[in-house]
């Protein structure tokens, strides 16, 4: 099921984060702990409280009977932010969902396309969903990222 993000699910939603980029990105950046660290570090409850309280952040999770799966954020502007899952999660359709999800409700909403940063780990996921590369950035600062977009007024699976 997929639904909105609630002030509640803060703590959930940043222990997957964490989980999410250690154990499913990490292998990619070299295990790095410096890297992961500070990939990490404002991945708190409180940050993440604040967050889904935004009005200007389309936030939503996965879940699955009781356990938070998969948590993904798009700002007003179309801008996706975040899409991760726990790594038991992956290839099983929760990350497929949350996207689709998020693009009907950038259509709601009159947007054209969506755009993102995708780190290694993902680009295969979103290129595999329509995104098409922009070009190469350092996203967060300290990895390389691949700037991607979708446009949103053809039909793609």
């Amino acid at each position: 099921m997929i639904r909105r993000a609630i002030p509640e699910d803060a703590e959930a939603v940043a222990a997957l984060l964490v989980r999410s980029i250690r154990e499913v990105c990490g292998p990619d950046y070299n295990n790095d702990d410096a890297v992961l660290a500070a990939w990490c570090a404002n991945k708190t409850p409180e940050n993440m409280q604040r967050g889904i309280e935004n009005p200007n952040n389309y936030w939503i999770v996965a879940l699955d009977g009781d356990t938070t799966a998969g948590t993904a954020l798009m700002t007003i502007e179309g801008e996706i932010l975040l899409c991760y899952l726990l790594p038991e999660y992956l290839g099983r359709g929760f990350g497929k969902a949350m996207l689709n999800d998020m693009m009907d409700h950038a259509r709601a909403s009159g947007l054209r396309k969506v755009v993102l940063e995708s780190t290694r780990t993902a680009k295969g996921f979103y290129l595999g969903n329509g995104f098409v590369e922009t070009g190469a950035v350092m996203g967060m600062g300290m990895i390389p990222c691949f700037a991607m977009e979708r446009d949103l007024t053809t039909n793609h699976g």
